[in-house]
């Protein structure tokens, strides 16, 4: 007997969860949403190698991956594709980063106020792990 799956599309990306002073790092995107520094896997890539590219190519800065956080996965993504999101916690090589043209803006934010601002909502479940102490985004996977 053959197996049969269900035809998904996966789209993977990777984000880092850079907290400092117990401020998260949410960037403000061309649209008006404000994110984590982030990126889609290209062909070939690990996801770790992605988020290095994506900070340097948003931040202008190195990131350290300290460790891997936790996995949002939504499937509401284009024409019925799952979207997956990598998150992992990372530290960037120093105080002064040059935000990409990219970057409208950006804001060290307390897990507490993410809700104030207009967030993707990967960043809503993050921050409210964050908040309870868990760390983990509810509904994502750890």
């Amino acid at each position: 007997m053959e197996l049969a799956y269900p035809k998904y599309t996966a789209i993977l990306a990777a984000a880092a969860v850079v907290v400092r002073d117990g401020r998260l790092l949410l960037l403000e995107d061309r649209w008006g949403r404000w994110g984590l520094p982030s990126g889609f896997v290209e062909k070939g890539e690990s996801a770790e190698e992605t988020l290095r590219r994506e900070v340097f190519e948003e931040l202008g800065a190195e990131c350290e991956i300290v460790a891997p956080h936790s996995v949002d996965i939504d499937w509401a993504g284009p024409e019925g594709a799952v979207f997956i999101l990598m998150h992992y916690r990372a530290s960037l090589s120093g105080d002064d980063f040059a935000p990409s043209e990219e970057v409208v803006k950006f804001a060290w934010v307390s897990p507490e106020e993410v809700g104030r601002y207009n967030v993707w909502p990967n960043v809503l479940r993050l921050a409210e792990g964050l908040a309870e102490g868990s760390g983990v985004s509810r509904g994502g996977v750890a």
